[in-house]
């Protein structure tokens, strides 16, 4: 496997199923409906982000749905988690995967470039390679299909960045100079105001004329037990409070990469709906989750 799709098969497997996560699998499969209830038929769908199959409803999908695409950058993950359904054949023709990795870094083996800095490389260096890889993205694209609903995971935070910390943080215990690692994360960061940029831009090309995107994004870890996961629980069925928490926390530490991916949506496409939910992702963590309903706005992408 590649770094980055070894970095994400590792994550996958290391995380237990959590069963909690069955209510708001629920909420969201809830307001999935309402939206296709008030949509004409609709054929074909594309699932980014699927790896684990456990934040969404595959029934869903397979009672509205002729095709369904399940995509993520750990296809064995999906092809184990797929076989454990236990979908009859009819139901498994409807299902195709695809692996697909979204920002185009790991044609590049950006990750490799860790094994090449050594103590004496200088923040020049390091620059050339760094910048050599974004630049060699920006045309990227990773699907060139349309579909009549696009509906993304919570993936703005798994896109390089984290894993660009967990390898400088590797890069630590060896002792490397704290000067290079810094700047590592420091241009890796910035440079991810661009890699969301493109993959928005292309979702916005993945949905059809009359066709919906559906993004789920991951905007607090919770702490369990903390002050913070209590204020936010006891107020999560009141939309306005939960809006009011986010704008001062935002106000307070700045806009994070969950945040920006849906700031970015907000500015191309049209906001049909928004919604907050907890999920319970593992018994250490929960996230809170911000839903978000786009169409592409009249006289837009096609």
């Amino acid at each position: 496997m590649n770094l980055m799709t070894l970095f994400n098969h590792n994550l996958n497997q290391s995380i237990d199923k959590n069963k909690e996560s069955v209510s708001y699998v629920k909420e969201i499969t809830f307001l999935l409906n309402v939206l296709l209830g008030k949509s004409k038929k609709m054929q074909k769908a594309c699932i980014l982000g699927a790896g684990r199959m456990d934040d969404f409803s595959v029934s869903f999908f397979l009672q509205n749905f002729d095709e369904i695409i399940l995509s993520d950058i750990d296809l064995k993950s999906m092809e184990n988690n797929l076989k454990k359904l236990g979908l009859t054949k009819k139901n498994l023709e409807k299902i195709q995967l695809k692996e697909q990795e979204y920002t185009g870094l790991e044609e590049q083996h950006f990750f490799n470039i860790f094994g090449t800095i050594d103590y004496h490389s200088s923040v020049d260096d390091v620059e050339m390679l760094l910048q050599t890889a974004f630049d060699n993205v920006k045309d990227y694209k990773f699907d060139n299909e349309t579909y009549d609903l696009v509906y993304v995971c919570p993936i703005y935070t798994q896109l390089v960045y984290n894993q660009v910390l967990r390898q400088c943080a590797i890069l630590r215990t060896k002792g490397f100079k704290e000067e290079i690692l810094k700047f590592i994360e420091g241009y890796t960061l910035d440079e991810m105001v661009g890699v969301i940029e493109r993959f928005n831009r292309q979702l916005q090309d993945m949905v059809n004329r009359d066709g919906y995107l559906v993004v789920l994004s991951d905007i607090f870890e919770l702490e369990k037990g903390s002050d913070f996961e209590r204020r936010i629980t006891n107020s999560i069925q009141n939309k306005e409070i939960v809006d009011s928490i986010y704008d001062s926390y935002q106000q307070s530490y700045g806009m994070g990469l969950g945040d920006f991916g849906l700031y970015n949506l907000d500015e191309n496409m049209e906001t049909i709906h928004d919604s907050w939910h907890l999920w319970p992702f593992s018994e250490k963590k929960t996230f809170l989750i911000k839903m978000k309903t786009y169409r592409n706005k009249k006289g837009g992408i096609l």
